[in-house]
């Protein structure tokens, strides 16, 4: 019986791929935080809008490949929000049949949320800060503009 434990706790918490199949994906909404790293009273005097950007101009296909050579693990923590200014890139990745729908911050929170069910846990990314500079550095290759 202790044996059965040690094998699902095991299976639980052991790193898996963050995207293991790209075939059920139908939308990946990607953000870029200008204000990444800015105190809340910073944020709050600004002029404009302290607010996300949407990344509309990205190809897919290259975002999937590089999330496919990065894992993610489980971990005891439970989603309860989060401070814009901790987060430089996010990523919504929705799926056809909305089961495995997962929400990517990467910054100062690195981690993977799902939205079903809904009190799932979180999710630690390995090598979070890799994968933040290697997707900067694809949409900057794709000419969006945005900078560290």
């Amino acid at each position: 019986m202790i044996l059965i434990g040690i094998t699902v706790v095991i299976y639980l918490f052991s790193p898996r791929p963050i995207i293991k199949d790209d075939s059920n994906i139908s939308e990946i909404l990607f953000f870029y935080n200008p204000y990444f790293n800015q105190k809340a009273a910073e944020q709050m005097n600004q002029s404009v809008p302290a607010d996300r950007i949407i990344v509309a101009d990205y190809v897919e296909r290259e975002i999937l490949d590089c999330l496919r050579h990065y894992k993610e693990y489980m971990i005891l923590s439970w989603t309860s929000g989060y401070w814009l200014g901790d987060v430089e890139l996010e990523l919504w990745i929705f799926t056809k049949d909305g089961r495995e729908d997962k929400f990517i911050l990467l910054g100062n929170a690195n981690y993977i949320y799902k939205a079903r069910p809904n009190w799932s846990p979180n999710y630690k990314i390995q090598d979070a800060d890799k994968l933040r500079v290697e997707l900067l550095d694809i949409i900057e290759k794709q000419g969006t503009g945005l900078s560290d």
